[in-house]
């Protein structure tokens, strides 16, 4: 089964509910702390539509035409799946490293 990468998996957050490309790059700055480029972000939802992880209906607004994107079932379950692992993952220090040892390598 093919994974996405980090910049995948937080855009996959972004289309959970329907949204344009710019909200999606403004969402992806804000909330990630990165910023992804418009000739990053557009071939990157490009490669995950292929893969079948999310869907783009056109639309116009009064400037003229917008793609909004959102995320399909299986878009859902691989985001679900991931997150879960990335939660379990947050986990492991804490469960991996006796208490009595400094996590930091400090005697």
């Amino acid at each position: 089964m093919l994974l996405p990468i980090l910049t995948e998996f937080i855009l996959l957050a972004q289309t959970l509910h329907e949204r344009s490309g710019t909200e999606i790059r403004a969402r992806f700055n804000a909330e990630s702390k990165k910023q992804i480029s418009i000739g990053s972000l557009y071939p990157t939802l490009a490669r995950m539509r292929e893969r079948g992880w999310v869907k783009v209906r056109n639309s116009k607004d009064r400037d003229g035409r917008i793609r909004l994107f959102h995320i399909t079932s299986e878009g859902r379950r691989l985001y679900n799946e991931v997150r879960a692992n990335y939660a379990k993952m947050a986990a492991f220090p804490d469960a991996a490293v006796p208490s009595s040892v400094d996590p930091r390598g400090s005697a």
